[in-house]
């Protein structure tokens, strides 16, 4: 979903904040910082809550976020969403990635791997044409909902996975 909204986010700080360089590379740096600390707390995160309901809640929360960054005017809190957004996206990807090792057996991993990237290789250029398609033929704003929303609906799915259910914590 990212390739969907990613192009547009000079589109959303220019049309729907008012913005303008200053404004996108601020946003960008709050994206960066929000990454980062999500990064570093994964440890803590992991420690409060097993991985099923860290994956699901983490992309929850960064869905609505992604919602909630499209129906703000206020740049400033445009600022803080997407700094929470991007943490918990981040946190949750981080969840994804370490599941996969943990729950794929090793003779497949790289096969598993090679499948997903080539599917996103192959979906990206398709995602932001249709993210450009939207944005052009509807608002923006729209566009950030619907992805959101989508964000969300993975999350609701990783809610119902028995096997991400019964795993209790990642060893160390």
């Amino acid at each position: 979903m990212s390739s969907l909204v990613g192009p547009l986010y000079i589109i959303l700080v220019n049309e729907q904040f008012k913005g303008g360089p200053t404004e996108y590379g601020i946003l960008q740096i709050f994206g960066a910082l929000g990454s980062i600390i999500g990064g570093l707390s994964i440890k803590y995160f992991n420690k409060l809550i097993s991985p099923g309901k860290g994956l699901f809640v983490s992309w929850i929360i960064a869905g609505i976020l992604m919602a909630f960054l499209s129906v703000t005017s206020l740049m400033i809190v445009g600022y803080i969403i997407f700094f929470f957004y991007c943490f918990f996206l981040v946190l949750g990807n981080i969840i994804f990635s370490s599941l996969k090792i943990v729950l794929v057996e090793d003779k497949y991993r790289g096969r598993i791997e090679g499948v997903t990237y080539s599917l996103s290789s192959i979906l990206i250029p398709l995602s932001t044409l249709l993210g450009g398609i939207l944005a052009e033929y509807t608002n923006v704003s729209i566009v950030f909902t619907f992805s959101g929303l989508w964000i969300v609906l993975v999350g609701i799915i990783f809610f119902f996975d028995k096997e991400l259910k019964q795993l209790k914590h990642f060893k160390n």
